[in-house]
């Protein structure tokens, strides 16, 4: 799920694991080492998108249910890197989202440790810019954008 905030954004809760992505990141290896410390991925992360991608797909390693990714700004990438990520993280919370409601049939749940919720939370004043990055990239929007305000 993509979400949107007007003021500042932070929750606390024991079952809220909470990703901050700062406004200062300049580039794709910035940007992929500030989720790798923030989303304590394992050893075995290979700071390439394919890899953000098997990690945001995975998530075993985080016990609580509701994963966060709050952006203070979008990462100051090129334009093509930045179609990637936000494809990644929209299809990584589109893939979480189906896990939930038993979309993908070839899952065993059983196998997983936990079942998460993926979220990524941007300022509201990014909500065009985003919208419109997900629409020239082709990724298939659904309305599974929110305006939250906290």
């Amino acid at each position: 799920m993509f979400a949107y905030y007007k003021d500042s954004f932070d929750l606390s809760g024991k079952d809220i694991y909470q990703m901050k992505i700062p406004a200062c990141i300049n580039s794709k290896e910035e940007l992929l080492l500030v989720l790798k410390k923030a989303g304590k991925f394992p050893n075995y992360f290979g700071m390439n998108w394919d890899a953000l991608n098997d990690c945001l797909s995975d998530l075993q390693w985080i016990k609580q249910r509701n994963v966060l990714i709050v952006h203070e700004n979008l990462p100051a990438l090129r334009k093509d890197e930045e179609s990637i990520y936000i494809d990644i993280l929209w299809s990584c919370s589109k893939r979480w989202e189906m896990i939930n409601h038993g979309k993908i049939s070839n899952i065993d749940k059983t196998a997983l440790t936990h079942i998460h919720e993926l979220h990524c939370v941007f300022p509201m004043h990014l909500k065009r810019k985003v919208e419109h990055i997900i629409k020239t990239a082709g990724i298939k929007e659904n309305k599974q954008n929110k305006d939250i305000s906290f």
